[in-house]
């Protein structure tokens, strides 16, 4: 769903910038895709924090989802909001990369995934929690941090937050930079636009940053 999710806003882009009909059906799948995401995130999150034997055994990760079933319901709507934007936004500020140029793609998801194991190193942390030794232990650990940092940086599922995985101030700062990152490729396409495109083009400016603080916005209140 991730890099399905980054095609389709990529073309949905290139569509508007070259003054094709948009297909309702391409918008459809677009949104379908970010909520079925948010949705799947949303039930992982919420089987976790529900279960009786994980609240019982670590209260202070398990629980933050109230007991009453209307608030449940709110909170898992919610839930599902906040990764299905958090997606939209990942998705939209890797497809301006791509469109300004490919290397910058490289430079955002590299870059964050070498900081990300930089810190794990320096804190001691880099070896995952299963019992493993030897090289196998390197190879398991070097592929479940990269694999858990993804699958955090768009969907921002919640139990990942743990000490185990990311960490929570970690995981609270990714996500706030996924949204700057967005906002500062939107400013990069800007200042690319007219090399890019000409004026012969109805994907405007103002409508990306609209897009993205929407997407902003619906993530900060959910």
């Amino acid at each position: 769903a991730i890099p399905g999710s980054v095609l389709q806003i990529y073309a949905l882009l290139n569509t508007v910038m070259k003054r094709k009909d948009i297909s309702r059906v391409a918008v459809g799948s677009i949104i379908s895709s970010l909520l079925t995401t948010g949705f799947t995130a949303a039930v992982i999150s919420y089987d976790f924090d529900t279960d009786p034997k994980k609240r019982k055994e670590t209260p202070h990760i398990y629980g933050f989802i109230p007991d009453n079933a209307k608030l449940r319901s709110i909170m898992f709507v919610l839930l599902t909001l906040s990764s299905a934007s958090l997606l939209a936004a990942r998705s939209l500020s890797t497809a301006l990369f791509l469109m300004v140029d490919p290397n910058w793609v490289g430079i955002y998801i590299g870059g964050d995934l070498v900081i990300y194991l930089a810190q794990k190193i320096l804190r001691n942390d880099f070896f995952y929690w299963i019992p493993l030794e030897g090289v196998l232990d390197f190879i398991v650990s070097f592929l479940m941090r990269i694999i858990v940092k993804v699958i955090v940086d768009n969907t921002c599922i919640v139990q990942f937050r743990h000490p185990n995985e990311e960490g929570g101030i970690y995981w609270s700062l990714s996500m706030v930079l996924a949204f700057v990152v967005t906002l500062g490729s939107v400013y990069l396409f800007g200042t690319e636009r007219e090399e890019l495109m000409g004026d012969a083009s109805d994907l405007s400016i103002d409508f990306l940053w609209s897009v993205t603080i929407g997407l902003a916005g619906v993530w900060i209140i959910a």
